[in-house]
């Protein structure tokens, strides 16, 4: 009998430090954003998506390393809504969930705040909800709120084009409406639990029922909530098991890349040394990929991009390296217009305007600063049409040289 108690008691303890979360959307079909257990729990449109990019936080635990969910506001919608997935329930005397957090730009003036998160139980409006609160188009604050009571916010400003790690605790206290609800914000995983960034425990109700949901709310009031990305969402009842420490992996890297450009186009190299199973590059502009030795990347506009490269040993980041990158049209070309003449596109017809008869040579050059096309004319006064053949769909660079001077034009095909 003593043997069968011990036993039992092992499992029961291993039951309960068991995970009760762990989504990396490695199991949703780059697309739209449904399945494996997620449902519309109040969403009338779809506009959340699972996207072939994914966010990364120091040592923080992530199966994979291709999806997040992306979320967007449709024009003209103002009420999405959110997604919910049910974890097994737990009444735990701390329930914790992480997550990462990315948010690209914040193109309103409103700052009021308004929740996107939640841990929560069956009904979805009762729960840990994390809050967004607009400070400029390039920082934003995040506060914690416990049922029907009042959001509180973290004093630290986080800035656009960053990845946050987010964990928010639900706390059980004896006693009546003081259960605390906390929040953190880029703990260091390994560590011992820190300070929370901000709690909150003296407004709202207490849970009556286990928890066991996490909402993600897409948009209520489009001027409140920016598009997201979100990834690696964990649940559990302990610190260490919702940043899934786990067992130490150690590495032995150092990372760094060459790069070489050419007009709008990048091509990277992995000059690494040290023993790592992948890596993910981060070309500044919400593009990426996964390739382990050379890249490559075309900017739509000219400008300075950080790229970085990250090198994990099976799912721990090791090291990583940031450059800025500037890149520019190709040279002698613009994105307007000079004074030669007027040019304009209809489909790839191109009209050139000229107030006199010249000679000319159009010539037409992809972003990597490529000629595609080139053809000789003699304008005459007033319009001329010059037909383009059929090339890939994309963005061209187009210069028209005479006798008379020069004129460009960046144009979509």
């Amino acid at each position: 009998m003593k043997l069968f108690y011990v036993t039992l008691v092992c499992l029961l303890s291993h039951l309960a430090n068991a995970q009760l979360l762990s989504e990396d959307f490695s199991s949703i079909t780059v697309g739209n954003f449904l399945g494996n257990g997620w449902t519309q729990c109040s969403a009338t449109t779809t506009s959340a998506q699972i996207g072939n990019v994914n966010l990364i936080y120091p040592n923080y635990f992530t199966a994979n390393t291709t999806n997040a969910l992306q979320t967007a506001l449709p024009a003209g919608v103002s009420n999405l809504g959110g997604y919910c997935k049910t974890f097994t329930s737990t009444n735990a005397s701390k329930t914790y969930a992480a997550f990462l957090l990315k948010v690209d730009q914040i193109a309103w003036s409103s700052t009021s705040g308004q929740y996107f998160f939640t841990l929560g139980e069956s009904n979805i409006s009762n729960g840990a909800s994390v809050y967004f609160k607009r400070l400029s188009t390039s920082s934003y604050q995040l506060g914690i709120r416990k049922e029907t009571g009042l959001d509180t916010y973290s004093a630290t400003p986080l800035s656009t084009g960053t990845t946050n790690l987010i964990v928010v605790k639900y706390e059980k206290v004896t006693g009546s409406n003081n259960d605390i609800v906390s929040l953190y914000i880029n703990p260091t995983v390994g560590q011992p639990e820190p300070t929370a960034s901000v709690s909150a425990n003296t407004a709202g109700a207490d849970f009556t029922l286990p928890l066991q949901n996490v909402f993600i709310r897409l948009n209520q009031v489009s001027s409140q909530i920016p598009p997201l990305t979100l990834d690696a969402i964990n649940v559990d009842t302990t610190w260490n098991g919702v940043l899934s420490a786990g067992s130490p992996i150690t590495c032995n890297v150092q990372a760094s890349y060459t790069y070489s450009s050419s007009g709008l186009a990048i091509n990277v190299n992995n000059n690494s040394t040290g023993t790592y199973t992948s890596c993910q590059w981060d070309f500044g502009n919400g593009t990426g990929s996964n390739a382990l030795s050379n890249a490559q990347a075309t900017y739509t506009q000219p400008g300075t991009y950080n790229v970085c490269l990250y090198l994990y040993n099976t799912t721990k980041l090791c090291d990583s390296i940031c450059q800025s990158i500037s890149v520019n049209y190709p040279a002698g070309l613009t994105s307007g217009q000079a004074q030669e003449c007027n040019m304009s596109c209809n489909g790839r017809q191109i009209i050139l305007n000229t107030a006199s008869l010249s000679n000319g040579v159009l010539y037409v050059y992809n972003l990597n600063g490529q000629l595609v096309f080139q053809q000789n004319k003699q304008t005459k006064i007033g319009n001329t049409d010059i037909n383009l053949p059929t090339l890939p769909a994309g963005v061209y660079m187009l210069r028209w040289i005479s006798n008379k001077g020069m004129t460009t034009l960046k144009t979509q095909l």
